[in-house]
């Protein structure tokens, strides 16, 4: 190696030791600004799965707390969307006409890191409107995502469910 070739090489070196410590502080803000902006997208695709499957559902069946959304899929079959705390998942359940769940294959994940799900039938007296209410929190996001889905074709089909 000759002395210029030393030099250039040391003064490389020099130059990506001196914007290490600023490429990781850089490197580590972007998850934390990437992750609020996930979280409004995961929100989205979960928002517009359910309201595609709202829409396209001839018939919903509210039970209790429950929203059995009939499958676009397969029309015999029921969705119901699952939030479990313990794992901070979101899940879709299929169940059957008769409202038990299938044996295999009925749980898909939708969503991850969910603190809080909500999707609910708006009411006007004792008879659902047609709107539905969903409604979302994300761990680590003080941020609670809501929207509404408007379904005017359910206005007449949902049906209020008792045992």
């Amino acid at each position: 190696m000759t002395l210029i070739e030393l030099l250039v090489t040391l003064a490389i070196i020099g130059l990506a030791a001196g914007l290490l410590p600023n490429f990781a502080a850089v490197s580590t803000k972007i998850p934390k600004a990437g992750s609020a902006r996930s979280h409004v997208q995961e929100f989205r695709h979960v928002h517009l799965f359910i309201e595609k499957t709202i829409r396209s559902a001839d018939t919903i069946v509210i039970d209790g707390h429950n929203v059995y959304v009939q499958d676009m899929e397969t029309p015999k079959y029921y969705d119901l969307y699952t939030f479990v705390p313990a794992s901070r998942m979101l899940y879709r359940d299929k169940y059957y006409d008769n409202f038990t769940p299938l044996n295999n294959g009925s749980r898909s994940q939708l969503d991850a890191e969910v603190v809080d799900f909500e999707l609910a039938p708006e009411w006007q007296g004792d008879t659902p409107n047609g709107r539905f209410r969903l409604k979302m929190q994300y761990t680590g996001d003080s941020n609670v995502y809501e929207t509404e889905i408007y379904a005017p074709k359910h206005a007449q089909s949902v049906t209020v469910r008792t045992p």
